[in-house]
């Protein structure tokens, strides 16, 4: 039976919030609860970002007016989601697609702005990143804005961003190195002193021109991977992703991660995750059978040989263009992957969990009230005993792509996270 909850915050702003528990064939049947900003517009694209850490989530609108904003959700003791603090960009000429990325730890956020413009210098769509801090009052402050030292127009600094520690990482896809256009970076931020601060730009050893490599990034501790997905990996432009270590305070490529049957324009690493001695790199256009673009992902384990491949990933209901893998989340021994095409793209996102070495899938995760072209699972988030979903494509009303997220917590009874889950998201 579906419940909703209507409640007013921020003067005039409504969000409207159902609670169910999905009974859809296929779907794990957990509680639902979906986010909707019912006072919001067209085109907002509500959960192009997500990002979940113990009771806090935060959801991006990079569409919203005003260049794009994120809104804070912080779970109740009755386990309802209520929309606590909406957060936009301060000190800067543009923050264009604020929200399309977001990175979260427990007082410290970090939200790309791929599109921002740097107007005093005319850098257009250089991006720019900034960073959040929780005070002792639970609200959410911008502290600082990061950009790339090398300033360079078009380089969508931001698209992807990682956080662990004191350690950010942010991807700049469409960046120039050298003379290669397109090629891609990735910028490392380290806090010192209570500051933000530029110490590295990582480029792939064998970086080419139209690489992308930046598209993903994803941090866990002293070790990183950064996905390249047009990069040259098994065959052509299958993709790659790269592993760098930190050593020292100094970041160096370690190994270069690609699909054992990789083919042309696969995608691999268009989403990349890792935990401790484990990457899950995922391929959104691969073909599996005679299916096209169905997605897959791809499990490499470091053991004393460096990386290796152990495993090959899909839905037990794939189909052709679904689009599995284009999201990725993975914490210990859970781990979550987005298939936003699914059913003519209205989306879905399935949950694997690991026993010993070896990953399988416990179901699918469905909107209750999904439809044609909302791209659920365009974006994935997992701490704990939730999972966010983004559906930045969902019609709220007469609104087109104004976009809604949802928020799944497992049944008490359901023990998959039970095994030691610490809550703490690479």
């Amino acid at each position: 039976m579906k419940s909703s909850i209507h409640l007013a915050v921020r003067g005039c702003l409504l969000l409207s919030f159902a609670l169910v528990a999905s009974a859809q064939a296929g779907a794990l049947d957990w509680t639902e609860q979906e986010i909707v900003a019912s006072a919001g517009a067209a085109n907002e694209g509500l959960g192009r970002g997500a990002a979940v850490f113990g009771d806090t989530a935060f959801v991006g609108a990079p569409g919203a007016a005003a260049d794009g904003t994120v809104y804070v959700f912080t779970r109740g003791s009755d386990g309802v989601w209520m929309q606590t603090q909406q957060l936009n960009a301060i000190a800067s000429p543009d923050g264009a697609d604020f929200g399309i990325s977001i990175a979260l730890s427990a007082d410290t956020a970090v939200i790309g702005a791929d599109r921002t413009t740097l107007t005093d210098d005319g850098n257009r769509h250089q991006g720019e990143v900034y960073v959040f801090s929780r005070g002792d009052d639970g609200q959410w402050t911008q502290t600082q804005a990061l950009t790339a030292p090398d300033f360079r127009a078009e380089a969508l600094f931001g698209n992807a961003v990682a956080l662990s520690g004191s350690t950010i990482l942010v991807g700049a896809y469409n960046t120039m190195v050298g003379d290669n256009g397109y090629q891609g970076a990735a910028y490392v931020f380290t806090l010192s002193k209570g500051v933000w601060g530029e110490t590295q730009k990582l480029v792939a050893d064998d970086g080419a021109g139209g690489d992308d490599f930046g598209n993903a990034v994803a941090l866990d501790g002293t070790r990183a991977v950064i996905g390249a997905f047009y990069g040259s990996g098994a065959v052509g432009q299958s993709g790659a992703a790269y592993v760098f270590e930190s050593s020292g305070g100094t970041w160096a490529q370690t190994a270069k991660l690609s699909a054992d049957d990789g083919a042309f324009f696969d995608t691999f690493a268009t989403g990349v995750a890792v935990a401790g001695d484990s990457a899950i790199i995922t391929s959104q256009s691969a073909q599996i059978g005679d299916n096209g673009g169905q997605g897959a992902a791809y499990v490499f384990a470091l053991g004393d040989n460096g990386w290796s491949q152990t495993q090959k990933l899909v839905a037990a209901d794939g189909a052709a263009s679904d689009a599995f893998g284009s999201a990725i989340a993975i914490d210990g021994d859970q781990a979550v992957i987005g298939a936003s095409s699914a059913n003519n793209y209205t989306g879905a996102a399935y949950v694997f969990a690991r026993a010993g070495s070896d990953w399988s899938e416990l179901g699918k995760l469905v909107a209750s009230d999904g439809a044609e072209f909302d791209n659920f699972g365009y974006a994935v988030a997992l701490s704990g005993d939730t999972v966010l979903a983004g559906a930045p494509l969902r019609q709220v009303g007469d609104n087109a792509s104004q976009g809604a997220a949802y928020l799944y917590t497992q049944p008490a009874d359901e023990t998959i996270f039970a095994d030691g889950f610490d809550g703490v998201a690479p």
